[in-house]
């Protein structure tokens, strides 16, 4: 028997903020079908042409989910200010799919309009033995790979308004995206329930230059552990 519930609450106040997700990195899966290769740097890059849209002066990371499958080895996003890299947000040093959440940070990050996001996702093949023999492709199943990064954030950010645009777009989306009509792939931040719109289209930034600010400790710090009584 199931006695699970769940207690809404009301408030007659409206909140300050909305919160929002951004999401960057690769995840309309743009390498679908490509030959997942082992420890080689997929990199994939929000450019500081998408952030610097921004209306808001800032917007603040509270969390933060990296994602990928089975052979997925390394993940981690880098935060860049002014061409010079800040600190990482998350990484992943040991990834496990059977391990994957949200990591609430403990320092939130600020997000500064013009600043640039790096997530890059590194994989062995040989921990997994695909059924038929061939190597792993990109794509949505779980035996299939993937490469993406979740900003959880607030306020959610907004683009600032273009005529003849009443509403400015939210920033939901930056990464890879395939323009099929100009048989082109750009870069595309907006909203993702507007992707028809071109204007939102940026030059490609895709998987081609490894982070040079690599995988390193959340805000360069060490590891810790904490002790426990014998």
């Amino acid at each position: 028997m199931d006695n699970s519930s769940v207690r809404l609450f009301y408030s007659d106040t409206p909140r300050q903020y909305d919160a929002g997700t951004i999401a960057i990195a690769d995840a309309l899966v743009h390498l679908g079908g490509d030959t997942v290769e082992s420890n080689r740097n997929y990199t994939f890059t929000c450019p500081s042409e998408c952030t610097s849209q921004m209306v808001q002066p800032s917007v603040t990371v509270f969390a933060s989910m990296l994602h990928a499958h089975l052979t997925g080895l390394q993940l981690w996003t880098n935060l860049y200010r002014n061409g010079t890299f800040e600190h990482t947000i998350e990484a992943a040093h040991f990834w496990s799919n059977d391990h994957q959440r949200n990591t609430l940070l403990n320092d939130t990050v600020t997000l500064l309009p013009g600043d640039e996001l790096r997530t890059t996702c590194v994989y062995g093949v040989d921990k997994v033995n695909a059924t038929d023999g061939a190597p792993p492709v990109f794509g949505l199943a779980t035996d299939e790979e993937m490469c993406e990064s979740f900003l959880f954030v607030y306020p959610r950010p907004t683009k600032a308004v273009v005529p003849p645009a009443t509403d400015g777009m939210r920033i939901g989306y930056c990464g890879p995206f395939n323009i099929h009509a100009a048989g082109t792939v750009g870069t595309f931040c907006g909203d993702l329930t507007g992707l028809s719109d071109r204007g939102t289209v940026l030059p490609a930034v895709v998987g081609a230059v490894a982070d040079p600010g690599g995988l390193g400790e959340v805000f360069g710090a060490a590891p810790t552990c904490g002790a426990t009584a014998a």
